[in-house]
C-alpha cells in the first residue's frame, strides 16, 4: 500500500466551510479529508459527501425560486 498511497495528508478543522474543503480537495486532488480538532479525529469527509450536499443545496435553491415565482 505504501507504494501507491498519498504521502501528504491534508486535513480540515470543524471551522472550515464546506466550500473551503471542496476547494482543498479539488486543488490537491484528494477524495477524502480527515476533520481534526486538536489531536482528535472527528470524522472523514469524502468528495461524495460534498457532492451530495451541493446537489441537495441546489435543489433547495430551485424550490425556493419556484415557490417565489409560482405562489
Amino acid at each position: 500500500v505504501r507504494d501507491v498511497m498519498t504521502t501528504r495528508l491534508y486535513t480540515a478543522s470543524p471551522d472550515h466551510t464546506l466550500l473551503e474543503v471542496m476547494r482543498l480537495m479539488t486543488d490537491r486532488r484528494c477524495r477524502h479529508v480527515p476533520v481534526i480538532e486538536g489531536e482528535r479525529l472527528l470524522g472523514v469527509v469524502s468528495i461524495g459527501d460534498l457532492v451530495k450536499w451541493r446537489i441537495a443545496e441546489a435543489h433547495a435553491e430551485v424550490e425556493a425560486v419556484r415557490s417565489y415565482i409560482q405562489p
